[in-house]
């Protein structure tokens, strides 16, 4: 994850609100916006609770292009 994206922590998430399944989000947080061509990622909890309500939708491109950016960290 520090390969696609330096970060100052990180928060480990066991959610089950919508989907069934008991799950983990692994969610990067840092005190400055982090961006991603060029789409602005903020962290607005920071340096608290993850505010999950807020922050961009990814969809077309911009989605596809983000997918490809983390497959390569993780395949490296």
């Amino acid at each position: 994850m520090k390969a696609f994206s330096a970060f100052e922590k990180i928060n480990y998430l066991m959610l089950m609100m919508v989907d069934k399944e008991v799950h983990y989000h692994v969610l990067p947080r840092y005190s400055e916006t982090r961006k991603f061509e060029g789409v602005a990622f903020p962290d607005p909890g920071w340096p608290v609770a993850p505010d999950l309500s807020t922050g961009p939708v990814l969809e077309g491109k911009d989605l596809a292009a983000m997918v490809a950016g983390l497959r390569a960290c993780w395949l490296d």
